[in-house]
């Protein structure tokens, strides 16, 4: 339909897209993390959302994600597992988030993550958990996106003192 508001899943409802949907599989393809940036209600979630799909990829939204609980439950989600559905409660027990999601990332493997919404989660630790994944799991391929520009320079151009220095990471925009 091409006038639904709602964000595209299919590339054949993606309306006047097809040059960045190239770009974007070319980038990915060869190896590079890409992010898609742009102002709110351009379409960027409409491509991402559509790329992950055509390429049986894992799209997470992090819309109000507030922490490694979060972000965890969602990829986890993304690859079919819910914790959501454990009915076990117990008071004493401490799960450490971060090392959820890192060892989530192993479940992965070949595949391509799309992060829409990504300035909601743009930590310190996220970060240092980003870096663990281009250092160790060549065959994962990230897409962020987000329209918070000013707040993912953090991930796009990252300072020397930031974990992502030196990682490739480029950025298109629809």
């Amino acid at each position: 339909m091409l006038f639904d508001l709602r964000p595209k899943e299919s590339l054949k409802d993606l309306y006047d897209r097809v040059a960045e949907y190239r770009e974007l599989s070319r980038l990915t393809g060869s190896g590079h993390w890409v992010a898609v940036l742009g102002k709110r209600m351009t379409g960027k979630t409409s491509l991402i959302k559509t790329f992950a799909r055509e390429n049986k990829g894992i799209y997470v939204n992090l819309l109000g994600a507030r922490s490694f609980e979060d972000v965890s439950k969602r990829l986890l989600a993304g690859l079919g597992l819910k914790l959501d559905e454990l009915t076990l409660n117990l008071k004493f027990l401490q799960i450490r988030w971060g090392r959820v999601l890192d060892e989530a990332f192993q479940f992965v493997k070949e595949k391509i993550i799309v992060f829409d919404e990504v300035q909601e989660i743009s930590s310190p630790h996220f970060l240092k958990i980003l870096k663990r994944v281009w250092d160790e799991y060549s065959g994962i391929r990230i897409v962020f996106s987000g329209s918070y520009i000013r707040v993912l320079r953090r991930l796009l151009e990252p300072s020397p003192a930031s974990p992502l220095y030196g990682s490739c990471l480029l950025y298109t925009s629809p």
